[in-house]
């Protein structure tokens, strides 16, 4: 209905003609890079879903963006992080910031090997395992301190994240790195992977 909508109003205006479709996580990436001032870089992607991926990872040089990665969903960290969001009792996609300020009150070691495991390593991505379970991020909001549980998910996001992105960095020899997406919102995260050895920037 939506797309319907937009082509009905560009049709009536005489701009229909005009409208391009562009990949979701493409278009995070450029909007990422083109705005960076970096002339060569990794850009990142990473959110809950779009274009049948979660996220995707580009190497920019010469002008050019070149795909090296996409993640496939639903192993999503937006849908990971988004899960939390709810089981502790706030809005999903409004309120991931208060999750990531009640992280620092937390103890992160008391749930950090329990939701670690929900990850494992698959290929060039990570497989995020039960990805629709929302019943065990419940689980653990009821049973335990919801500083302990935002500190363990922020935690992990950090570790699954910065595990993923160190072979991009070491295979395209990139010191620099754009970020887009609802997950790039989290300020921790970017500075996790400001201090992966190596990273000289992150925009």
């Amino acid at each position: 209905p939506a797309d319907r909508a937009l082509e009905q109003g560009l049709a009536e205006r005489g701009l229909l003609d005009r409208l391009q479709r562009v990949d979701h996580q493409l278009a995070h990436v450029a909007s990422a890079v083109f705005t960076s001032g970096f002339d060569h870089c990794l850009g990142v992607s990473l959110d809950g879903y779009g274009s049948g991926a979660a996220g995707s990872v580009y190497s920019w040089e010469a002008g050019k963006l070149s795909l090296l990665g996409r993640i496939p969903f639903p192993h999503s960290l937006g849908a990971f992080y988004q899960r939390a969001t709810t089981a502790l009792g706030f809005k999903a996609l409004r309120h991931e910031g208060k999750v990531l300020g009640l992280a620092a009150f937390g103890d992160p070691a008391i749930l950090h090997d329990r939701v670690r495991a929900r990850f494992e390593d698959h290929g060039d991505f990570f497989r995020f395992k039960s990805a629709h379970d929302i019943l065990i991020e419940r689980g653990l909001a009821r049973r335990h301190r919801r500083e302990d549980v935002a500190a363990a998910y922020q935690q992990v996001l950090e570790e699954v994240t910065t595990r993923f992105l160190k072979p991009f960095l070491e295979h395209t020899g990139h010191t620099r790195v754009a970020l887009a997406g609802g997950v790039a919102s989290n300020v921790k995260l970017n500075q996790r992977i400001a201090e992966i050895p190596g990273v000289a920037h992150v925009g």
